[in-house]
């Protein structure tokens, strides 16, 4: 059964507890008047809103989205499976970025551009800098050319015959000079020769 306009019904005043009867028809125009839908949050036609979206417990304001800026405000946590940026991501006072909620270890985009890694970087394919710093010590399968001297030990030859040691301003021996041919020196002080 269709309800039509002049359908009655019993509306109570809750203050004094009064019973009103009035029609559909009535009803309907009274709610009309007194409530403009357009002015409230959302048009009641169509599906463009004109003003922002706030969405929070009265009075306080947890997600905006602003309809003049398209700008998006959440102060809290926002969770997506997938997180699509046009070409900024931007966080205020640098960004960190974790691997899931429950991860203690992140990587860090400071205010100044410089990168903090909470962990190890695997990389695959090239890393290049202006420079490295550190030891060093750790480092494998460097392609290190081969110098001109090699030492062994408490030796020290070249690696390739014919390599000289020139210009050598002062050279402090503890223990014995041997020399398979021919030693040179403009003057030699102290010590003893045989």
């Amino acid at each position: 059964m269709a309800l039509v306009e002049s359908d009655l019904f019993l509306v109570q005043d809750a203050t004094t507890k009064t019973n009103y009867k009035v029609t559909l028809g009535s009803l309907a125009t009274t709610v009309a008047d007194e409530i403009s839908y357009d002015n409230i949050y959302v048009n009641d036609s169509g599906d463009n809103m004109t003003g922002d979206l706030t969405l929070g417990p009265t009075g306080t304001v947890k997600i905006t989205l602003s309809a003049s800026t398209g700008d998006g405000n959440f102060t809290g946590t926002l969770y997506a499976n997938y997180l699509r940026v046009a070409n900024t991501l931007t966080g205020t006072g640098g960004l960190t970025i974790y691997g899931d909620t429950s991860s203690t270890k992140g990587l860090t985009i400071n205010s100044d551009g410089s990168i903090d890694i909470d962990g190890d970087l695997s990389v695959d394919g090239d890393v290049v800098a202006n420079s490295f710093t550190g030891d060093g010590s750790g480092l494998t399968n460097l392609n290190v050319p081969t110098g001109v001297w090699q030492r062994s030990g408490d030796d020290l030859s070249p690696t390739i015959p014919g390599n000289n040691i020139i210009d050598v301003t002062d050279i402090t021996i503890g223990g014995n000079l041997v020399a398979t041919g021919t030693l040179e020196a403009a003057s030699i002080d102290g010590g003893t020769y045989t």
